[in-house]
């Protein structure tokens, strides 16, 4: 095989594993695309930045009533 057909064989490999094991994750869609744009953002931040995601409270959701519960930090 050609080089590139190799290089192009192998970067398509690697991208259907990484869409078998997101699927296989169980994550909801919107959350991988979460962690996809957050991810992006990241990367386009300068060396040495800390960044980290805080939330006051987690949201619970069951069935049709939300509940707001405070976790301890």
């Amino acid at each position: 095989m050609k080089r590139r057909n190799v290089v192009l064989v192998s970067a398509l490999s690697v991208i259907v594993l990484v869409a078998l094991a997101l699927y296989l994750s169980g994550l909801p869609p919107v959350a991988l695309g979460a962690i996809a744009f957050d991810t992006v953002r990241r990367t386009n931040s300068p060396r040495g930045t800390l960044v980290a995601d805080l939330r006051d409270a987690a949201t619970v959701q069951t069935g049709l009533l939300m509940v707001n519960v405070a976790l301890p930090l």
